[in-house]
């Protein structure tokens, strides 16, 4: 007798709580999410949005309802979709301008990298989804968790989303909300730990451009965002050292690229770095 709307957010709360253990065991609790699965296959399944489905197979695979247990029909129904963003001859009913489908953005950039499908990456709907006119700040952030691939080296397609959502950023950066805010550091921590060059550079440069809104909002992150953002800018300032340094730049060079300064001599430029660290990290605690 519940809504569908009632059961998704249900599985959902079944998933995030800290009070149960994952997977579930065999229990009423298991045995809801199993039938609430059910109810979405077939005419409900094809009604709902895509960011809905994509909520639901998390939520079923974190309660330990995999593909062969209730959630192969969620699994199969969100391939079929990428697959007919990917195919320009489909015409897929689900998005009918890049507005609707950047509602979904985040939700379907998971989803591919999660089945690796990243043919959808390079669909025209995809792309016009991020230009500036369609693509949100919020939504911007958001991509950051899940631009790179899960297995193997970033191709254009990854980089185009890095570039795309890290220029809404640094456009949209002097009205940042506190969550967007939240969102971009943790996102920039997964682009540091990725180990890939050039992500940590995007990372960079993202980091650069919300600065000046960190430092205002402050008062109004919690201690995770101001956590990541200690460990996010921390790091950013070693790999921006070590990197400049293997490129054989002189010391002066190193402390005009990192805080605008020309000084001269490796002891003054030494002292200005971390006098910068220093100060970035008093304002921050």
């Amino acid at each position: 007798r519940l809504s569908l709307d009632s059961i998704l957010a249900s599985l959902a709360a079944l998933a995030d709580s800290p009070l149960l253990v994952k997977p579930l065991p065999g229990s009423p609790l298991r045995d809801f999410a199993t039938d609430g699965a059910k109810r979405f296959v077939g005419a409900a399944r094809e009604k709902r949005r895509f960011s809905e489905l994509w909520e639901l197979r998390r939520a079923l695979h974190t309660c330990g309802i995999d593909d062969d247990s209730g959630a192969g029909g969620i699994t199969k129904e969100l391939r079929s979709r990428l697959r007919l963003l990917s195919n320009p001859e489909a015409n897929p009913l689900a998005w009918q301008s890049p507005t609707e489908l950047e509602a979904d953005l985040v939700a379907v950039i998971a989803c591919a990298r999660e089945f690796g499908e990243t043919s959808a990456l390079r669909s025209a709907q995809l792309r016009q989804a991020l230009l500036p006119d369609a693509l949100s700040a919020e939504t911007a952030a958001g991509l950051l968790r899940h631009a790179l691939p899960a297995e193997g080296a970033p191709n254009s397609a990854h980089e185009l989303l890095l570039e795309m959502a890290g220029r809404q950023l640094a456009s949209s950066s002097a009205k940042l909300r506190a969550e967007t805010l939240a969102g971009a550091l943790h996102g920039a921590l997964l682009l540091q730990a990725s180990g890939d060059v050039a992500a940590a550079q995007h990372a960079g440069r993202i980091l650069h451009a919300i600065w000046p809104r960190v430092a205002s909002e402050v008062p109004r992150l919690g201690p995770k965002e101001i956590a990541a953002a200690l460990r996010a800018y921390s790091w950013q300032l070693h790999f921006d050292h070590e990197h400049l340094s293997t490129a054989d730049l002189t010391p002066s060079a190193i402390a005009a690229a990192a805080g605008g300064r020309a000084v001269r001599g490796a002891a003054t430029a030494g002292r200005a770095e971390r006098e910068g660290v220093a100060e970035l990290k008093a304002k921050l605690v």
